[in-house]
Formats: structure tokens, C-alpha cells, sequence
């Protein structure tokens, strides 16, 4: 893990904006620099050091290392942090599209065991904590998670300091964080986990601080990743979301598509229809017959109107998919445009029908 996050640190500025001067390592060197002579008396003098050289392509670099990134077991408590740490910032900061795309794919694969995870947008500007108070927090959180640490105490003074520490975690959680707050906040809670133990006894209350700004991360990422400019990295964010928040996300994308919508994020929608089908019940969403019937008339437009094949085709998929769970064997099954245009009549005249006449 370490040379990952190692070198995604080197790859970008505090702003994420890439660098292009950096000491890349691989594991190994990582491990004999960082890890093996790091502590030695070695580093002091220089030997273990590595001086930066240039990095012609650090989008390249990055996705190399978010791949590694993500390669790493999301079961172990430090790995998922610091995943879901580093894919969340760079799914929204990262300059490169491709980038993006490949943090917010490996988001839905580190943070899983914490779903659902809805996606939340951050507090209005005005409202948010500065980051003078977030220092001011985060700095009495290292203060007491150090003193908590301590051994050799006695009973009473140990259940002070647990006492100090799971307030401090406390003041955190009710701070309200934008993302860059969050991400901050969760960068400062990992460290003194991982230096005072994801399992120690003392130290419950920081590892479940951990877990609730790796939630308040994802959610803030998540949000601002449906909203990315490039169809690439919002169509990543949208199956994102969907692995982490569920399928109820996808009539409301869908009921949003307009006839230039990138066809990779109409795809995302698509691929997602497929394989949940049509959704049935939203969270403050209308009824389940008025929903599926927005849904039926907005996956038509798309076989009407796209003039990409390949989004006709998946569309088609999808109704077809649709009306075998309306009608089972015998339903329509058809890549021809005009037989889902008839269906769609047929569906909107037996539905005025059943409504009877108007008042």
C-alpha cells in the first residue's frame, strides 16, 4: 500500500493538480527506503533519500497507481481508508478524465461493506467550518487520541482520556465538512489510527470516527461525480453510485437525458435498467405506476430519437426485459423501433382506459 499512496502523493499538489517532478518508487524500493532504512540513521544522512526526477506523463502515472490502489484487500480497516481517501479525492479533483473514471470505479469496490451510501452534496459555502476550526478540531483529536494512547495508567485516568478522545470524535462529526473538509478530516483520523491501532480498545471511538468520514467522503464524492462534465467520469460515478446507493438513483437520471446527452452516460443508465430493471419506488417519487410510466416513455424516446444504434439496441433490451415482467411468455421481444412504438401506444391507451372518462 505504501507506495501507492506514496506515489499518489508525489503525483499531485495540494489542489490535485499534477506535479511533474516526483520520487516515483516501486514496492520494493519503497520498502527498503521508506520502511528499512526510513527509521535508520541512513535517512538522516541522505543515503536513504530519493531524489525527485522529472514525470513526463503523471495522468499515466496516476492511473497506474490507482489500479494498484485498488488491488489492495478492502477487508483489511487501514487499506479501505486509505482507498476510499485517495479514490474519493481524485474521482472529483483529478485533472484527467480517465483518472476520475478509474477512482470512482475502485470507490464502489473499497467502500461496499459500508453501503448504502447515499450521495450527499457538502453544506453551502457560508456554512461550512473553516478551516481554521477543522484545524482547531483535528488538533484536539491528536492531542487526546495521543493521551488516550498512553499506558501504565490508572483505571480512572484511562477512562478519562477514552472520555476526552470519544468527545473530540464527537466535535468532529458534528463539524459541517464540504468535501475538502471531509477528506481532510479522514486523512487526519486514518494517521492516528494507524499509528495507535484500528483494534485497540482505547483507541474505539477514532475507528469509528474512520468509518463515519469514509461515509461523509464517498457521499460528498459521489454527489459532486454525478454532476462531472465528462461523460467518462460521471458515467463511473453513476455505477458508483449505484453499487453503493442502489438502483432508485436510475429513474431520475433517466427522466434527465435529453437527446445530446453523452452516450456513455445513457449507456451507464442503460447497462443499469438491464440489470436492476425498471425501478419500482424512489424515495420521495411518485406512485409505482406513474414511475414505471416515466420511465416506459423516456426509455421510448431514446429508441425514437438516438441515432446510436447501440443505444436503440440497449433500450430495446431493456423493454424487452420490461415487458416479459409484465406479460411473461408471448411478450414482445423486438430490435424494431416501430413495434416499440406501437407497444408504447397500446400501453397508453389501456392505461386511459382503465382511468375511465374524465370528469
Amino acid at each position: 500500500m505504501g507506495s501507492r499512496t506514496w506515489n499518489l502523493e508525489q503525483l499531485h499538489a495540494e489542489d490535485s493538480s499534477y506535479r511533474y517532478t516526483g520520487a516515483l518508487m516501486g514496492d520494493l524500493e519503497f520498502t527498503l527506503r521508506q520502511q528499512l532504512l526510513g527509521p535508520s540513521a541512513l535517512f538522516r544522512t541522505g543515503l536513504a533519500r530519493k531524489e525527485p526526477d522529472a514525470i513526463e506523463n503523471p495522468s499515466l502515472e496516476t492511473l497506474d497507481a490507482l489500479l494498484g490502489l485498488a488491488e489492495l484487500d478492502s477487508g483489511n480497516r487501514l487499506a479501505r481508508a486509505r482507498q476510499i481517501q485517495w479514490f474519493a479525492r481524485l474521482g472529483v479533483e483529478d485533472p484527467g478524465a480517465l483518472c476520475r473514471e478509474r477512482a470512482f470505479l475502485g470507490l464502489a469496490q473499497a467502500a461496499q461493506a459500508l453501503a448504502p451510501i447515499e450521495p450527499e452534496a457538502g453544506p453551502k459555502p457560508a456554512e461550512a467550518s473553516s478551516q481554521a476550526a477543522l484545524s482547531s478540531v483535528l488538533g484536539e483529536l491528536v492531542r487526546t487520541a495521543r493521551a488516550a494512547s498512553e499506558r501504565g495508567l490508572s483505571a480512572a485516568d484511562a477512562a478519562t482520556r477514552r472520555a476526552d478522545l470519544e468527545a473530540s470524535c464527537e466535535l468532529v462529526r458534528t463539524r459541517a465538512l464540504d468535501f475538502g473538509g471531509a477528506r481532510r478530516a479522514l486523512e487526519v483520523a486514518t494517521s492516528l489510527a494507524e499509528s495507535y491501532g484500528f483494534d485497540d480498545p482505547r483507541m474505539a471511538s477514532l475507528a469509528a470516527l474512520v468509518e463515519h468520514l469514509e461515509r461523509r467522503c464517498a457521499a460528498r464524492a459521489l454527489a459532486i461525480g454525478l454532476g462531472d462534465r465528462s461523460g467518462l467520469a460521471l458515467g463511473a460515478a453513476l455505477q458508483a453510485t449505484i453499487a453503493l446507493y442502489g438502483a432508485q438513483i436510475l429513474p431520475g437520471v433517466l427522466n434527465q437525458l435529453r437527446p445530446d446527452s453523452d452516450p456513455l452516460v445513457v449507456r451507464a443508465v442503460l447497462d443499469g435498467l438491464e440489470r436492476h430493471g425498471l425501478q419500482r419506488k424512489v424515495d420521495g417519487g411518485p406512485p409505482a405506476e406513474e414511475l414505471i410510466r416515466q420511465q416506459e416513455l423516456a426509455l421510448i424516446e431514446i429508441v425514437l430519437t438516438r441515432s446510436e444504434s447501440e443505444l436503440r439496441v440497449a433500450a430495446m433490451r431493456v423493454l424487452s426485459r420490461h415487458a416479459a415482467s409484465l406479460q411473461g411468455e408471448g411478450a414482445l421481444e423486438s430490435l424494431r423501433e416501430e413495434d416499440w412504438q406501437r407497444w408504447h401506444e397500446q400501453r397508453q391507451l389501456a392505461r386511459r382506459t382503465a382511468e375511465g372518462p374524465g370528469l
